[in-house]
């Protein structure tokens, strides 16, 4: 069976990671449609892609055709082909169904359109009754060019929102990135690991419900309520015995952590766009020049920014740093960039 499994955008190689892993005999068939977010397996079932941590949603693919035209007449032949295609299968012992579909391309007609030409479709065959909530069944008709694809869609929730979060920060990260980001920082048993500007905790709750006290995780933040509140999420996941928390200036951790004591650092930057925080050139500069102090000559820092710029620049004007890895990634409409750096 094939599927199609979406993912923050520039984080496909860390679903394929976790599949080698986690199921040996599934083969990653590489990007969807050479769409950003969107891969494509071949597995034996979907079971096992429940448990990933670097997936939002699974789709099984059911079948695949092209369209003639991008005109407002592809609507009347993609609900001819659906009504062909028999999806007696998904639909049996079920009472309700809803369409979803994505569109990529310069066509004349909408996704919208799609959902009610192909939902007709299928309430009239298989006497099914619309359900936009309480779904048994998503099928989705996706349409990119003139490809279109047909799914169920397994996931009725991302899968990212796998924690109880009490306390909400204004700028927190998808549980995905985070995934994203420690894979990236190849964190080890044993090795100490610090996110000093942890606002909610994501990274914090990751790093504790992968490794449990395997690995020695601090989280710090300047901010004391942002401390305390990822301090309730951890509890909340029960996940608190696994972390310690400390009201810390990113700026200054030479005073809250030994010199050369951490090896990981892996941190989501502030943007300056959802928060807006003064001179932000000056809070890298110091950041590194700061995180030098603490971090192991074998150790590494993983970090988040939007401002890309203005922290490459720091790392060349510090001369602390050598860049290893960048890349960009997608993450609510923005692209923000994954720093891997080294000491030099």
């Amino acid at each position: 069976m094939k599927f199609i499994l979406t993912c923050d955008p520039g984080f496909e190689d860390i679903v394929k990671l976790e599949l080698n892993e986690k199921i040996k005999s599934a083969k990653f068939l590489g990007k969807f449609k050479n769409l950003p977010g969107k891969v494509l397996i071949e597995a034996e079932s979907s079971r096992k892609l429940f448990s990933f941590r670097s997936i939002h949603h699974i789709a099984k693919l059911i079948s695949s055709f092209q369209i003639s035209s991008l005109d407002k007449n592809a609507l009347e032949e993609i609900a001819l082909k659906i009504e062909k295609i028999n999806l007696s299968e998904i639909f049996r012992n079920k009472k309700s169904f809803r369409i979803t579909s994505q569109r990529i391309g310069l066509h004349s007609f909408t996704s919208i359109e799609i959902q009610k030409v192909v939902g007709q479709v299928i309430k009239e065959k298989y006497e099914l009754k619309v359900d936009l909530e309480n779904f048994d069944v998503n099928l989705r008709v996706d349409v990119f060019g003139k490809d279109v694809l047909v799914s169920s869609q397994l996931t009725k929730e991302s899968l990212y929102k796998r924690f109880k979060l009490p306390f909400v920060h204004p700028a927190a990260i998808k549980s995905t990135i985070a995934y994203g980001l420690i894979r990236i920082a190849d964190v080890k048993e044993e090795e100490m690991v610090l996110d000093p500007m942890c606002g909610g905790g994501t990274i914090l709750l990751e790093l504790a419900d992968l490794f449990k006290n395997k690995v020695k995780i601090f989280g710090s933040d300047i901010n004391k309520k942002f401390v305390e509140g990822a301090i309730k999420n951890a509890k909340a996941n029960g996940l608190k015995k696994f972390i310690e928390f400390k009201v810390a200036d990113a700026t200054k951790l030479e005073e809250a952590f030994p010199k050369n004591s951490i090896d990981k650092i892996i941190t989501d930057l502030p943007y300056g766009v959802r928060m807006k925080r003064k001179n932000l050139k000056s809070l890298y500069e110091k950041f590194l020049t700061s995180s030098y102090e603490v971090l192991k000559d074998s150790g590494r820092i993983v970090a988040l920014t939007l401002r890309a710029d203005s922290f490459r620049t720091f790392v060349c004007r510090t001369k602390k740093f050598k860049v290893v890895e960048e890349r960009v990634i997608e993450s609510g409409g923005l692209y923000p960039h994954v720093f891997v750096l080294e000491k030099l």
